[in-house]
């Protein structure tokens, strides 16, 4: 894991038997019991976050996504008009 600057503590308050089986893992892994917290609650973290960036696609709707990628349809009259709108949000 990257070094970062930690400037924020955070306290917990843990059982016994918590903060020896916390201290056993990490010397499992060779951490110290802070490296092995921190590593593990932001893999967690991201773990439960990412679930709500993923999108789950029938595989019928998955092959017309790839169709569409492959061969997108000619531009309506509307993407034309909106297509044309950005050069004054963006000046291009």
């Amino acid at each position: 894991m990257a070094k970062s600057v930690r400037t924020r503590r955070l306290d917990l308050r843990l059982s016994d038997m918590d903060v020896a089986l916390l201290r056993a893992a990490a010397r499992r892994q060779s951490e110290t019991a802070s490296q092995f917290v921190r590593r593990i609650v932001r893999l967690e973290s991201e773990r439960i976050l990412g679930a709500d960036a993923r999108i789950i696609v029938s595989s019928e709707a998955m092959t017309e996504i790839q169709e569409t990628l492959t061969t997108p349809p000619e531009p309506n009259e509307a993407w034309k008009r909106a297509f044309e709108s950005r050069k004054t949000i963006i000046g291009s």
